[in-house]
């Protein structure tokens, strides 16, 4: 009897302590509900719905902490009918530099369309080759075959093909790696030491020449340092592929 007793009084307290939290979440400046709001505790979580609204099975007096991109995080103590305004935050980048041009500007005021990939978006896709990244930019397009080289369209302008007897090429989206012309030479852009990579939607003729009618891609590898530093990377699979790229970077004398 007196362990049904004490099992009895230890559901009850525990039962007491885990309450059902609920609540909203609102933007404080507009008042208006946050979709998507991380709301956890521990490691039990949830997210708020399109009201703003959540729920969580937690003990009480427990600290929620109150996460969402572009809002500052807040941590609350757990009370029933909570009601949380967060607060905008101010998200500093850094600036992005574009040097494809005919001088480098700041890609804000850039007049023409372009697309710029930051080495360390490269190095979080873990993409080895520019081919790896074209489905992830906007109106670039490619074609091209095992036996042939590929041939780029921006906005649905460029070759297609170029077999023989079709005539003199005739590119129309200009191919550059390190200020080095390579259009029509295929895909060569393996990633490896590429620190930015820019694609020029529209006309870029007067700088490129008619190779960029109808847009430019440039690749940037990265600039030298005065520091000796060597980089190295493998790689292997199937069918007995294997793979390697390094890059050293060598102080040869002052200026």
């Amino acid at each position: 009897m007196k362990l049904n007793t004490r099992f009895f009084f230890l559901t009850l307290f525990t039962q007491f302590l885990i309450a059902q939290i609920t609540g909203i979440v609102t933007d404080k400046k507009s008042g208006e509900p946050i979709l998507g709001v991380n709301v956890v505790a521990g490691e039990k979580g949830t997210f708020t719905n399109e009201r703003g609204e959540f729920q969580l099975d937690v003990p009480r007096g427990i600290k929620l902490e109150f996460s969402h991109i572009g809002y500052q995080t807040q941590t609350i103590k757990a009370h029933t009918n909570m009601s949380v305004a967060m607060i905008e935050a101010v998200i500093m980048s850094k600036e992005i530099i574009v040097r494809a041009g005919l001088s480098d500007e700041s890609l804000q005021k850039v007049a023409s369309s372009v697309t710029v990939i930051t080495g360390d978006h490269i190095r979080e896709t873990g993409a080895d080759h520019f081919q790896s990244l074209t489905e992830q930019i906007p109106n670039l397009n490619w074609a091209g075959g095992t036996s042939r080289p590929r041939y780029f369209q921006i906005r649905g302008i460029g070759e297609r093909s170029h077999y023989f007897g079709e005539g003199p090429p005739n590119f129309s989206v200009g191919f550059v790696l390190d200020d080095m012309d390579l259009s029509g030479l295929g895909m060569v852009g393996l990633l490896y030491d590429i620190d930015q990579i820019e694609i020029f939607k529209g006309p870029q003729s007067s700088v490129y020449g008619p190779n960029a009618m109808a847009g430019l891609i440039s690749l940037k590898s990265t600039d030298p340092t005065d520091h000796f530093e060597m980089r190295t990377s493998t790689s292997f699979g199937s069918d007995n592929h294997y793979g390697g790229s390094s890059v050293m970077n060598v102080h040869f004398m002052k200026n």
